[in-house]
């Protein structure tokens, strides 16, 4: 039976495959190729209509595309390198551009303004994210090139002070107009801008944007977006890893988007009897051509303030869900088969085509294809597959950097101190000796650009240290205490108590002189008295009177390495004889895989009532019953790492409970 599911698993997936490849073809294809041409390496907006339009998105989400073709063998590395380095010239020298910010659409053959198109920053961003990523990927003179194209937009500029929000776009003609004032696909925009060495903005503008609440059907609320488009939920993690991540007000984009990806799908179901295109393996809704032409506003709610901001009419775009496939694959790979094999007229040169509807007479397919559909659907595919795309993307310091410095963090960790702005500490001093000299700097970080310099000159003061003071935090659920080193140095470090007491210390040896190396602190038998810890003392050289080195600290954190569950929802609707099915996110810090986690189904007669665990319902998934009904349920998951011989050696995490659904009813459920 399991050899037979993954033969079944195994020919469901090779529609990635097909697609990823002839995705690919398209930007390199459909790029300038004419190495003596302005414009050589830009990528065409769309494919077969308006073959002179560059998108400036396009060739981001392209030169993203050229890494992964290399990777996959579908070109070579020199083709590829020489493909990239023309493009970025082209980027430097040619394109047309104000304050480092590109036009959308450039001619693609002059790289000049076409369309009278905005300059516009988003699609910018989209570039930029390509760039990062060829100089990741290629390094030399190409990272340069892409350091240069990044560093020459002014953020600031774009800026519009007195509300903290960016500007939507900019033209000569009418200056700045409109604004990024709801959530949407702009985080790229917030973490690039709050990272720049040139010219960075306050990371407050990632808090300034309404965050408007909402739900669809029986999912939980998300920050949802104003069309509720489902591409808005997808760029910017398509080259930003934001998984297992939080931010300072406790917001799991992750979970976000999974929310919205589900929410999407269940909309274009509960409608699939008004709409003949909608159904459980045809949904989706997000910005794209139509029988009427291109529109934003395709989606599915929440949207605006009332629902009604998302357009329908019956049209599905595969890129909506391929550009899911990270938050919902199973869902997203039944969709994409259903349309290969199901919607012939779908399936073309660059793989499927950019959208169809069965609502209208004729039926009607698209005959264009479009850069970022493609562009979305490959990288995603790529990520659920390899993870290739963030693994290069994240390498960068300026990305780590931007990340942290708008607070995003693991969900794993309680940080001490990363040297971008997340912190419980009061800043470090010295003792009182005058032995140590510490500094922020920015040359030398383990991850994202700053990290702590430490000089130290002992000169009779056997016990010197440096300090800091820590605000009040729970470690209930931490066991290790890590920090990472570079350089050649012996360290005691101290827990101190509200009362100058010592709780615990040890001595860590670093011995990398010229490179950083993670050590971890087992503190799991001295937990129960870190609730009085109030400051952290560093001491070097215990013992020697006479040492005098320089070292590094960075990324100075509490964190458990216990198995971590979260995202946990449920899937289906509340109505008898209904099967419904658990879902969650499993994460470990340290890459251990998931063993026999631990369900169950939990009833109550009210939502805010006591759960009482369903005997027997231990399995992902729970078939209501006629005695469930009136009633209000949840799933729990306790999440276990994988031991040897299946629970030998494994380890296990906290409960977590789904919000509840209900109430169970015995009918169909009224349409939201």
């Amino acid at each position: 039976m399991r050899l037979l599911f993954e033969l079944q698993l195994f020919k469901k997936k090779k529609i990635l495959d097909l697609e990823s490849q002839k995705s690919f073809k398209f930007f390199w294809e459909e790029a300038n190729t004419d190495k003596n041409s302005p414009g050589f390496g830009l990528i065409k907006d769309r494919s077969p209509s308006n073959p002179d339009v560059c998108s400036i998105a396009s060739v981001g989400f392209g030169l993203t595309a050229i890494t992964i073709g290399v990777e996959r063998h579908w070109i070579t590395y020199k083709e590829a390198y020489d493909r990239v380095l023309g493009t970025l010239d082209t980027l430097i020298n040619n394109a047309e551009q104000i304050n480092g910010f590109f036009y959308h659409f450039l001619d693609m053959n002059t790289a000049k303004r076409t369309r009278n198109s905005e300059i516009s920053i988003i699609d910018t961003a989209i570039l930029i994210n390509g760039t990062i990523t060829v100089g990741e990927y290629f390094g030399g003179i190409i990272k340069e090139k892409a350091e240069q194209i990044y560093k020459r937009v002014n953020w600031k500029w774009y800026l519009n002070p007195r509300t903290n929000h960016f500007y939507m776009g900019y033209s000569p003609e009418k200056g700045f107009f409109g604004a990024w004032d709801w959530y949407a696909e702009q985080f790229m925009v917030y973490f690039l801008a709050a990272a720049s060495p040139t010219f960075p903005v306050n990371a407050e503008v990632f808090y300034d944007f309404e965050r408007a609440w909402g739900a669809y059907g029986y999912y939980p609320p998300i920050v949802h977006t104003w069309t509720g488009s489902l591409f808005t939920y997808q760029y910017s993690f398509a080259w930003f890893d934001m998984r297992n991540k939080i931010d300072k007000e406790g917001v799991n984009w992750w979970e976000n988007s999974i929310i919205a990806s589900k929410s999407n799908r269940q909309f274009c179901i509960d409608y699939s009897d008004i709409y003949k295109t909608f159904g459980e393996n045809s949904w989706g809704l997000t910005a794209c051509d139509g029988p009427n032409g291109y529109k934003g506003g395709y989606g599915a709610p929440p949207s605006g303030y009332d629902n009604r901001q998302n357009f329908v009419d019956g049209t599905v775009p595969p890129a909506g869900a391929a550009g899911s496939v990270i938050f919902t694959p199973e869902e997203s790979i039944e969709a994409l088969n259903n349309y290969y094999k199901n919607h012939k007229k779908l399936w073309g040169k660059y793989g499927f085509k950019d959208a169809y509807n069965l609502d209208v007479s004729p039926e009607w397919y698209a005959e264009d294809v479009i850069g970022i559909d493609k562009g979305i659907t490959l990288l995603m595919i790529e990520n659920y597959r390899t993870g290739f795309v963030w693994k290069t993307f994240m390498k960068n310091k300026y990305v780590q950097s931007g990340m942290k410095k708008v607070g995003l963090v693991d969900i794993t960790s309680k940080i001490i101190d990363d040297f971008e702005g997340n912190s419980i500490s009061t800043g470090w001093k010295d003792g009182g000796n005058n032995v140590y000299q510490i500094h922020i700097v920015d040359n030398i970080a383990n991850t994202g650009v700053y990290c702590l310099k430490v000089e130290y000159k002992k000169t009779e003061v056997k016990d010197a240290y440096f300090y800091t003071n820590i605000k009040e935090i729970d470690l209930d659920y931490m066991d290790s205490f890590v920090f990472s080193i570079y350089g050649r140095v012996k360290l005691k470090i101290s827990f101190i108590d509200n009362k100058g007491n010592k709780i615990s210390e040890k001595i860590f040896k670093a011995t990398n002189k010229n490179g950083w190396k993670t050590y971890e602190w087992d503190i799991s038998s001295i937990k129960n008295k870190l609730a009085q810890l109030t400051e952290i003392r560093i001491g070097v050289e215990p013992g020697d009177i006479n040492a005098s080195e320089i070292f590094y600290l960075d990324d100075i954190e509490f964190r458990t390495n216990k198995p971590i569950a979260h995202s946990v929802l449920i899937d289906g609707k509340p109505i008898v004889g209904n099967i419904l099915k658990g879902n969650y996110v499993y994460y470990s810090c340290k890459g251990v895989k998931e063993g026999n986690s631990i369900y169950r189904w939990l009833i109550s007669s009210s939502p805010d009532g006591e759960f009482i665990p369903i005997p027997g319902a231990n399995s992902l998934t729970y078939k209501l019953k006629p005695e469930d009904s009136g009633k209000y349920i949840k799933f729990e998951v306790i999440p276990r790492t994988k031991g040897i011989f299946g629970i030998l050696g494994s380890i296990s995490g906290q409960a977590v409970q789904s919000a509840a659904i209900g109430e169970i009813t015995e009918g169909k459920v009224a349409l939201a």
